[in-house]
């Protein structure tokens, strides 16, 4: 039986998506109360800061803690090493209109989630270093509540039992 078969077929399933639309709303409500962000401009800070993470994960592995601090020292810096992150970088990458991306990109700048240099590339903010300890260590344990739940009904070993 193929993996789309046995998804279909999984008696468990409207269990398992229930518990995982209340964990997206709730994800949301996070963003749009501690953030005070639309998913849009959510998503693209997402992109700021997942391109910082790569950066460091070339060369290390950290702790929350460990990483807050990198997120720190990067968003006191002028200029990346190598900064490559624009509003057409990141239009391209989210498949979203450039003129959209930026627009949204000058509102996580006026709440100083990212920062705009006079290269134009984009860095992570001063506030969002602030607040990420706590909004990362939240949705962390939402989603261990969601494994959990899952793990009970048996949905976690059948997703892991999937040919993907």
């Amino acid at each position: 039986m193929n993996s789309k078969n046995k998804i279909k077929e999984n008696e468990n399933f409207s269990s398992g998506f229930y518990d995982w639309a209340i964990f997206l709303i709730n994800f949301y409500q996070r963003i749009n109360k501690r953030l005070g962000l639309d998913f849009e401009s959510f998503i693209i800070l997402q992109v700021v800061v997942s391109y910082d993470v790569y950066l460091i994960n070339k060369n290390k592995k950290l702790s929350l803690e460990s990483l807050s601090f990198e997120f720190e020292k990067s968003s006191n810096a002028e200029i990346l090493n190598d900064p490559k992150l624009t509003v057409t970088s990141i239009s391209s990458s989210l498949n979203m209109p450039r003129e959209t991306v930026k627009r949204k990109v000058l509102l996580l700048q006026n709440k100083n989630f990212v920062t705009i240099n006079p290269n134009k590339t984009i860095q992570m903010g001063e506030n969002y270093t602030k607040i990420f300890p706590d909004f990362a260590s939240g949705t962390t344990l939402d989603l261990a509540r969601l494994i959990q739940r899952w793990d009970r009904k048996d949905i976690v070993r059948k997703f892991l039992d999937l040919k993907i």
